[in-house]
């Protein structure tokens, strides 16, 4: 009886194989909390004079304490641009917190309209000063538990005072007092279009303008304006780069080109094609943990943007787009490298496994999935069903092979298999072949239907070969056998 053997397969190389778009985990180092709020409120107890702060809901305690000590330690004159409150994306919470803030506000004696809508949110402080202020926060006013980026624009200072005139002038609907709600004074004669330096404002009446309700769209254009001439580098953060197609175009246009074009994004299962595309036409893009503010840096100059989140329900009102250039531009471009480097992962189209020096996960629609463990140098699979094949090329070919290439928890960049050989028995329907005389003849044996050595048996063309020993030296010679006259070994059906 010939016993069951244990083989071992030559090496399978995977170092090339590809195995499609996937997230690499990033070793990102953990961000700097608080930096964001504490600017705010260094910024607002150094006002003196004038506080002009455009923001949709006043929540935070903190901010409003700090406002009430401008107004009753510094005597500052503040004027507040905000909404009533009522908008259906603030809950319950929310909204009770705005309406007791605009309560205490009011009656500290700051001076408070409600706008249909405000999307920018910033602050001037001592406008028309030698030490005027100001900050944009694009993503909203930070909080103590909910930071979010503030950019300090002290040189367009003057400009957001224009921005919030306008606003005020032109959108208020509501004059917010301590005896209550009165009907604002608006201004009708404020000039509408007249051009504001280093600022690129959007505002608009309605979400379709006619001839009668007049719009002042300037962010788009500014845009195109920045892209075109850009030639060494074009950063982007995209909270949602989806639904600008012309921007798309004109990443992978500068990407072509040779230039460092890099995005950063956050997690949207309806973005995942528009990131694939870009990541295949040579842009970087990278996930971060909270991206909701956008911004554009081309060579030199930058573009941070104010506006609206786009939600359906969303009114129409006034964006904001400053155009940075020099240490502004600069400052950007820091804080962006900084957000950069903190990214949670980066995309990487069609990679190949012997690239892969860390946790990934494959690219999909759906959910962010579970990370998968960097790939081994070298991995033994042990295949527990037996199996008939004699060796690694008949392996390559069969099911237990190609599941365990496919199976992502092996990850090795060099698979070894090994499985047990069953040889095979012999069929019953063969017939033994015999020597002819001749060939008997000259090994001296006797011309009646003499054996070979081995036995063989045939069926139709296949020809089989009996083993009837199991020492190493016999099975070698009798596969070498079954080589040169293509052979199956079998053994014994009993």
């Amino acid at each position: 009886m010939i016993p069951a053997l244990r083989k071992t397969s030559e090496p399978f190389h995977y170092h090339e194989r590809v195995i499609g778009d996937v997230w690499r985990k990033l070793d990102a180092p953990e961000p700097v909390a608080g930096q964001a709020w504490s600017t705010l409120l260094a910024a607002l107890d150094s006002a003196r004079h004038t506080l002009h702060i455009a923001t949709p809901l006043l929540g935070a305690p903190a901010f409003n304490e700090a406002v009430e000590r401008a107004l009753s330690q510094h005597r500052v004159r503040v004027y507040i641009l905000t909404t009533d409150g009522l908008a259906p994306q603030f809950d319950a919470l929310k909204k009770q917190a705005h309406a007791e803030a605009l309560a205490k506000l009011s009656a500290a004696g700051a001076i408070l309209q409600s706008s249909a809508q405000v999307h920018a949110q910033f602050i001037v402080i001592d406008a028309g000063e030698p030490t005027a202020q100001a900050l944009l926060c694009p993503a909203g006013l930070p909080t103590p538990e909910h930071p979010a980026p503030v950019h300090r624009l002290p040189q367009h200072a003057r400009a957001l005072q224009e921005a919030f005139a306008l606003a005020w002038w032109r959108l208020s609907v509501e004059r917010l007092t301590k005896q209550g709600p009165a009907k604002a004074e608006p201004q009708p004669n404020y000039p509408l279009d007249r051009p504001i330096e280093g600022l690129a404002v959007n505002l608009q009446f309605s979400a379709k303008p006619k001839a009668e309700t007049p719009a002042r769209l300037e962010i788009t254009p500014r845009i195109k304006t920045l892209l075109e001439p850009a030639q060494t580098r074009l950063w982007c953060a995209l909270p949602q780069p989806e639904t600008q197609a012309f921007l798309i175009e004109a990443l992978l246009a500068k990407a072509t080109a040779g230039a460092d074009v890099r995005l950063l994004t956050s997690h949207r299962p309806v973005a995942v094609e528009t990131l694939r595309k870009l990541a295949l036409g040579g842009v970087k893009v990278r996930l971060g943990a909270d991206v909701r503010a956008t911004s554009l840096i081309a060579d030199s100059q930058a573009l941070l943007l104010a506006v609206g989140t786009g939600a359906k329900d969303e009114k129409p009102g006034l964006e904001l787009a400053p155009h940075l250039v020099g240490e502004s531009a600069d400052a950007l471009a820091a804080s962006f490298e900084t957000t950069w480097s903190e990214a949670l992962m980066e995309l990487h189209p069609q990679a190949k496994l012997g690239t892969l020096r860390g946790p990934y996960q494959k690219l999909a629609t759906g959910p962010l999935g579970p990370w998968l463990p960097p790939p081994v140098e070298s991995k033994l699979v042990v295949l527990e069903t037996p199996w008939i094949a004699a060796s690694a090329t008949d392996l390559a070919s069969s099911p237990p092979h190609k599941e365990a290439k496919d199976d992502p928890a092996c990850g090795a960049l060099t698979l070894v298999y090994q499985w047990v050989v069953v040889p095979p028995k012999l069929p019953a329907d063969v017939k033994e072949e015999f020597m002819t005389a001749e060939e008997a003849a000259k090994l001296g044996l006797t011309a009646a239907r003499a054996p070979f050595d081995p036995r063989r048996f045939s069926r139709g063309k296949e020809l089989f070969l009996l083993a009837e020993r199991n020492d190493p030296i016999y099975l070698g010679w009798l596969r070498q056998v079954a080589v040169e006259l293509k052979a199956r070994v079998v053994i014994p059906r009993a």
